[in-house]
């Protein structure tokens, strides 16, 4: 791998494992588990790789990053909130809602605060059930080998589409053969044999070394499992991160919890993991849906024609066009050149789990509504700007039109701001 390469490890790592949490459970009591000791490399290659697996299980997502409570709210306009303020007693004004426009800030805010729980059916690669439990309605997505349903129980709302999965697996052969030349050499430049587990495994902790301490934790009890505890603690002395562990079934291999630890604070900052979970097939009940009558069903299929710069091409046509504009190698480094020249490309400053990414403040960025009083708690002013804080990301928005954030303090974010 190259230098370059690993530089990115961290400043992708970080950020994508704090998203990643957002769909995930909480750890349960350990009862006395007393496992075989493994070592670091040995737990990461018993880790499930197994696409035909099948279970089913409930997860818990849980967060304590301080932000607001925005999701599963009622539509609530100006005017109601008027009336409730003339009509609350004394000493309860506390409960008014705020209105709140949705936008892609609060959608995000509302994923990753509080609490979510979800149940997942899985039966092999091609039958998939999740089940997000809102607290009074239910959102489901179905996938059933070649068609896919998304359901809406609050709006009584479903749509489905149908997929050609014979006809993706033959493109995805087909192109497979084309580049296979080029994959093998890949897999041989390699600096580690891809069939040797512990080849692997040794690597990939030689590389994460660099920017953490990799260590074996207590072994756990985690939804009725006995299960490892692989623990990341950042060596940046600037991140927000305590650590990291990851809760590994000592018969399955099977990720079952996440949980990242933010610094001076007790509670996880997110937890993600099963509650529950069955290794046996569910039945295939579970992967058909049959809505009832006052269900509004819409199918969603994809269209025959698309228009791009005003001129419409078929499917086929794109395809055509596709293969004869192919960049060469040289094309293809010209192009990655203009896109980094870009000036409203993010930056990254790297420096491990302390990675910042800065970027330029653009319009369709709503950071007026941090102006609000629903987000008066997380918001402060400083020296130039001002700061958007949770326990475990931090972003400042500078007054010449700057944006940068990261799982760093917010000193560390001023100092970089210059």
């Amino acid at each position: 791998m190259s230098s370059k390469m690993k530089k990115w490890i961290p400043a992708v790592v970080a950020p994508a494992t704090v998203v990643a949490l957002s769909i995930a459970v909480p750890m349960q009591a350990n009862a006395e588990i007393d496992l075989p000791d493994k070592s670091a490399s040995e737990i990461l290659q018993m880790m499930n790789q197994n696409p035909d697996m099948s279970f089913s299980g409930r997860v818990t997502k849980v967060s304590n990053l301080g932000l607001p409570p925005i999701g599963n709210m009622p539509d609530v306009s100006e005017s109601m909130v008027e009336d409730m303020e003339d009509n609350t007693p004394e000493g309860m004004e506390e409960f008014i809602p705020r209105v709140t426009e949705s936008n892609m800030v609060t959608d995000l805010v509302e994923i990753i605060s509080g609490t979510h729980e979800a149940r997942i059916y899985v039966d092999g690669p091609e039958k998939l059930r999740v089940q997000v439990l809102d607290p009074m309605s239910e959102r489901s997505m179905i996938v059933n080998g070649d068609t896919v349903w998304f359901y809406d129980d609050d709006k009584l709302a479903a749509q489905f589409m149908t997929m050609d999965v014979a006809e993706f697996e033959a493109k995805a052969e087909e192109l497979e053969a084309e580049n296979s030349a080029e994959i093998e050499q890949k897999i041989a430049d390699l600096p580690f044999d891809i069939n040797n587990p512990a080849e692997v495994a040794d690597y990939l902790l030689a590389e994460a070394s660099e920017y953490s301490e990799i260590t074996v934790g207590v072994d756990q009890n985690v939804a009725g499992q006995a299960a490892y505890e692989l623990i990341a603690t950042p060596l940046a002395s600037e991140t927000t991160v305590d650590y990291v562990s990851v809760a590994i079934d000592a018969e399955t291999g099977m990720a079952l919890n996440v949980k990242v630890m933010a610094k001076g604070q007790t509670e996880p900052a997110m937890e993600i993991g099963f509650t529950s979970i069955n290794y046996s097939t569910p039945d295939a009940s579970v992967f058909e849906f049959n809505p009832s009558s006052d269900v509004t069903v819409t199918e969603m299929e994809m269209p025959e024609e698309f228009t791009i710069d005003g001129e419409t091409y078929t499917k086929e046509q794109l395809e055509a066009e596709f293969e004869a504009n192919k960049l060469t190698e040289a094309e293809y480094e010209e192009l990655k050149a203009e896109v980094e020249a870009n000036e409203n490309m993010p930056e990254i400053i790297e420096n491990g789990w302390a990675s910042v990414v800065e970027m330029k403040l653009t319009e369709d960025m709503p950071v007026d509504m941090f102006d609000s009083e629903l987000f008066s708690g997380i918001t402060e002013q400083v020296d130039g700007g001002f700061v958007i804080s949770t326990s475990l990301v931090n972003m400042l928005i500078t007054d010449d039109g700057r944006v940068l954030a990261g799982a760093v303090t917010t000193d560390y974010l001023l100092e970089i701001a210059g």
